[in-house]
């Protein structure tokens, strides 16, 4: 065989190596890129329900959530606004995780961590809850 039959052939196999790289890598970004926004969304309304809930069950229970997706490794940064509301809820375990929260992404985002600021101030006034 000669080496343009080599060469040709050396092109079409590697023609679908990249059509196979390309097309896996393309559904991959798009799954996940539509599934952790759809989550991220999920998540927000679940935070900003007002649906009557005393004892804060529910919120406690989406920042859990939201905790758990932090420790493994999934950005929730757009959820900051959100999280600096659910500050103001008087419950202790509540407060620790928006703590916790807030201590994570204050880094990455620091003009929202000056805004957590004035949240604190606000809430410095308020009593928790055991």
């Amino acid at each position: 065989m000669s080496d343009a039959k080599y060469f040709q052939r050396g092109i079409h196999i590697y023609s679908h190596y990249f059509f196979f790289f390309f097309f896996t890598n393309f559904f991959f970004f798009f799954f996940f890129f539509f599934f952790h926004v759809g989550k991220i969304q999920e998540l927000r309304a679940e935070l900003t329900s007002e649906k009557r809930d005393q004892k804060h069950q529910r919120k406690k229970t989406v920042m859990k959530k939201i905790v758990a997706n932090m420790t493994m490794g999934n950005d929730m940064s757009p959820l900051f606004p959100d999280i600096l509301n659910v500050m103001q809820v008087p419950v202790l375990e509540i407060k620790k995780m928006v703590y916790l929260y807030i201590i994570n992404y204050a880094r990455t985002k620091p003009d929202m961590a000056v805004m957590a600021i004035s949240m604190f101030i606000k809430v410095k006034g308020t009593k928790a809850n055991d």
